[in-house]
């Protein structure tokens, strides 16, 4: 338990390598996708992530930590230039959310561009309800 400065993206990759059986269908894709993310409900869980960030970070009522990166992907056919970053290689943003355990609670892939990370964190499913989801307690992230 606890958490370890990294990326998102290397956690996004530790997390494809432990699972390499991929779902063989839409259905039990989106199963998996619903008990993989997860935001629990459970006060008591949310208390507990509360601890553990409260002994990492000093920070109090802290239940899951936010950031964003570019995934590098080859060139779309469609609109291709829309998803080229300023380092000149073509990308798709990724936004994520984990838990104390580094668990992903939410993750969105926002759309091509520039896009600065509050405005993808307003485009995301996860913004729709946020104040019914945490319940008071707050996400750790960067200013960026």
């Amino acid at each position: 338990m606890g958490l370890k400065a990294r990326p998102i993206h290397h956690v996004i990759l530790d997390a494809v390598l432990a699972n390499p059986a991929a779902p063989s269908t839409e259905a039990e894709a989106e199963a998996a996708i619903k008990n993989w993310l997860r935001l629990s409900g459970d006060p008591c869980e949310k208390r507990m992530s509360s601890a553990v960030f409260q002994r990492i970070s000093g920070l109090d009522r802290i239940i899951g930590a936010i950031d964003g990166c570019h995934i590098r992907l080859q060139r779309p056919p469609i609109r291709g230039g829309d998803y080229m970053n300023w380092k000149c290689y073509y990308f798709v943003l990724l936004q994520g959310i984990v838990n104390d355990e580094g668990r992903f609670i939410d993750i969105f892939a926002g759309p091509p561009g520039r896009v600065h990370d509050a405005r993808m964190l307003r485009g995301s499913a996860f913004y729709d309800n946020w104040q019914e989801k945490m319940e008071g307690y707050r996400l750790l992230g960067d200013s960026a």
